[in-house]
């Protein structure tokens, strides 16, 4: 390697340098730290561990106990932080998801005052929570930290718990881990344990899947959370008809992961918006770069994001750290602009742009949009993203090519068809119309008892009438929008919109 070009070393653990900077934060100490985690017992063991190495006491408030070490009425914040003002003695208060309560004017004041008194004590007040907000009327005396998701050392500690090596001494314990990636300790050593007991009344040790088992797990883990869903992409780029420039900027981009790309001196990839006409397949692309990359897949329901039993701070904080925990990974955000296209989501959006602005991991995020022009401002400003891709209309070739591999997909061979004829006679159609004229013409042949032929596509095509027939106009202005604002998905897509 050259000189210019050093090995590259280890990047340094995410819980080590978390546990370091807090460490720091209450040894300073700071009046007020905000951290964000998934794994409450464990940050209050740790910061319990630090108050008895710097000689403080650790004191805990919730809703349900009250503040512990101390005889007084304390479930309600505002009573809580009222005794805190009488304690003297150098302490680490801990609240346990305040919620809501933390932004009313009464507590904001009481913290304000609360910090002026710590300075000179020795003490300092952590708000712990899964989405916890640091108001604007404490950022010059409260700082913020987020706890990351275990890392693979820790998810083999917890699997040597669960499945003790001198017990199970041919676990394939690496493939174990990395299924466990994205879950907190509890969630893991949940599906460590029903792997083990799933392997003990199977009877058949040689062909158990624990890995399979594990991703189970972490599947249902993922869907209690409503918003993160765990996705497993069996479509590979091959599957994806044309596009032939976002192709080729991805295969660039496909060895950019890891200490090799960042001792070259390349930057972390960001991500990629991928706007343009529906059904011309966006988010087949976004689960395509996955299974080419080979990078484990989380992605976004925005419809449970706002709908499910999650909050939405809790839900996308969520997502962002399985998907740091899995880096590298791609994190997919099917149709932004219904996330943070209106009105009432500038809460979420800050903390998606703060990720994508500061985010150190290697998590390449996939966005799509139909609506791109619904999309505020600053989420398409240079930088957020690599780069926003237009994906138009298939042209002729790109038509060709999609007959042919959904036709392969179905079990028949593409050169017993005109996949030119076919694609001149589906002018204007999108990838999914193109799918449907298959299945119809299928539907059709099998009812006959006959094979599909090359005719009853054509027939099926006539009979189909295109998204372009009635939303011609909205069509031509969505290309007239990524004209001048996007790089066009497929390399010909710029002459066919010289001369239409």
């Amino acid at each position: 390697m050259d000189d210019e070009h050093q090995a590259p070393s280890a990047p340094p653990d995410p819980e080590q340098r978390f546990a370091d900077e807090l460490t720091l934060l209450l040894r300073v100490p700071y009046p007020i730290v905000f951290v964000q985690t998934f794994e409450e017992p464990y940050v209050v063991e740790f910061i319990a561990q630090c108050a008895r190495n710097q000689g403080q006491h650790a004191l805990t408030w919730s809703r349900v106990a009250g503040l512990s070490g101390t005889s007084a009425e304390t479930r309600t914040l505002t009573d809580a932080l009222s005794a805190i003002s009488t304690l003297e003695e150098p302490a680490i208060f801990t609240l346990l998801e305040p919620g809501d309560e933390l932004t009313t004017q009464t507590v904001l004041r009481q913290l304000q005052e609360l910090a002026e008194l710590f300075a000179g004590r020795a003490q300092t007040l952590v708000v712990l929570g899964v989405a916890p907000t640091l108001p604007l009327e404490l950022s010059r005396s409260a700082t913020q930290l987020k706890a990351p998701l275990p890392s693979r050392a820790v998810l083999g500690a917890v699997l040597n718990q669960a499945l003790p090596s001198e017990q199970y001494k041919l676990l394939p314990r690496e493939q174990i881990v990395s299924a466990a990636l994205g879950l907190t300790r509890s969630e893991a050593y949940r599906a460590f344990l029903r792997a083990r007991l799933g392997f003990e009344g199977s009877g058949n040790a040689l062909s158990f899947d624990w890995e399979g088992v594990v991703l189970e797990e972490k599947r249902r883990a993922f869907g209690q959370s409503s918003a993160s869903v765990f996705v497993e992409a069996n479509e590979d780029l091959d599957s994806v008809g044309g596009l032939g420039d976002l192709k080729e900027w991805l295969e660039t981009r496909r060895s950019a992961f890891g200490q090799e790309a960042r001792a070259y001196g390349l930057p972390i990839p960001k991500g990629l918006l991928l706007t343009g006409i529906q059904g011309c397949g966006k988010s087949l692309v976004a689960k395509a770069i996955a299974k080419h990359w080979a990078l484990p897949l989380i992605r976004l329901d925005v419809g449970a994001l706002f709908g499910g039993m999650v909050a939405p701070d809790a839900a996308i904080h969520r997502a962002l750290s399985a998907a740091e925990s899995m880096a590298p990974s791609v994190l997919w955000l099917d149709e932004i602009e219904k996330a943070f296209g209106g009105g009432g989501s500038e809460r979420l959006l800050g903390t998606l742009l703060t990720w994508l602005q500061e985010k150190r991991s290697e998590v390449f995020f996939v966005a799509t949009a139909n609506e791109v022009h619904e999309l505020p401002p600053e989420l398409l400003r240079k930088g957020r993203f690599d780069e926003l891709f237009f994906v138009d209309l298939p042209d002729r070739a790109a038509r060709a090519h999609i007959f042919a591999i959904h036709l392969r997909k179905r079990g028949r061979v593409p050169g017993n068809f005109d996949l030119t004829k076919l694609a001149v006679e589906s002018e204007h159609f999108n990838g999914a119309e193109i799918e449907e004229v298959i299945n119809a013409a299928l539907y059709e042949a099998f009812a006959e008892g006959r094979e599909v032929t090359t005719d009853d596509l054509l027939e099926a095509a006539d009979a189909t009438v295109p998204l372009y027939s009635t939303r011609e106009e909205s069509i031509k202005a969505l290309r007239e929008w990524a004209r001048a604002r996007a790089r066009h998905a497929a390399r010909d897509q710029k002459l066919v919109d010289f001369f239409e």
